[in-house]
């Protein structure tokens, strides 16, 4: 029954409001991350995307505690699939959470023994841009992707170099703001995030 609702939820949940999804539903959905099944985990995971428009701070905290969890599943493909999951999710995350929680996972998943997982860390953390500030980027986000470029799978040195290639862009636009002086590049980054 639960594999059948999961399975058939783009056709039902327009139907539900935010309320019911956010005060009755997901607590029930969310069950699913800790089922012996992985199969269900799975469903279950890749449904949340669809619930994740619907759902309040207070639910995402708690889907952020079950993505945590499924980073160190036992099944590649799960752990693969919560990268995945949580990078397209971000734009729901109040700002704070995110800058707090994304750059953690996908990093984590840099270093995940499953190319696919790998690769899946690298997407996210360049569709994620917007939400590291220059000084993560130079200490953190190059020095966990840049070993990725001797990757042994292809894929994931592709990738890899694609990451670097974006945040080395984005630290060269921050490094020609200031020459303009820090003040400048303090507001045109401000600026950057309204866009």
């Amino acid at each position: 029954m639960r594999c059948a609702l999961l399975e058939n939820l783009p056709k039902f949940i327009k139907h539900l409001s935010d309320k019911v999804v956010d005060e009755t539903v997901y607590e029930k959905v969310f069950a699913g991350f800790t089922d012996e099944d992985a199969f269900l985990r799975e469903l279950t995971l890749k449904s949340t995307l669809l619930f994740a428009p619907k759902l309040s701070q207070r639910a995402h905290q708690a889907l952020l505690k079950h993505l945590s969890k499924l980073q160190i599943d036992e099944e590649p493909a799960i752990r693969a699939n919560t990268t995945i999951l949580l990078g397209n999710v971000a734009g729901y995350l109040a700002e704070a959470t995110a800058k707090r929680v994304l750059l953690n996972a996908f990093t984590r998943a840099l270093r995940d023994a499953f190319p696919p997982a790998r690769t899946a860390g690298l997407m996210a953390l360049a569709a994620t841009t917007s939400y590291y500030e220059p000084g993560e980027i130079a200490g953190r986000v190059l020095p966990a992707v840049a070993p990725l470029t001797a990757d042994i799978e292809k894929e994931v040195r592709q990738r890899a170099f694609t990451c670097l290639e974006t945040f080395i862009e984005l630290m060269k636009k921050h490094s020609a703001l200031l020459e303009r002086g820090p003040e400048a590049a303090a507001a045109a980054a401000a600026a950057d995030k309204e866009l």
